[in-house]
């Protein structure tokens, strides 16, 4: 879990492209033992945020 942090962190440092930033996001929630249903509503709540 440590790395996959570390990746987002060095991601959003570099100004990585958004779909580089949302698939560290997605790995972690994964890796976190987030399901689809819940990566979803998180997906669509920083959509929220980000619009």
């Amino acid at each position: 879990m440590e790395t996959l942090l570390q990746q987002l962190q060095e991601s959003l440092l570099n100004h990585a492209r958004p779909v580089q930033v949302a698939f560290h996001l997605y790995e972690i929630l994964s890796e976190a033992g987030f399901d689809d249903d819940l990566i979803t509503e998180v997906s669509e709540a920083l959509t929220d945020i980000v619009a």
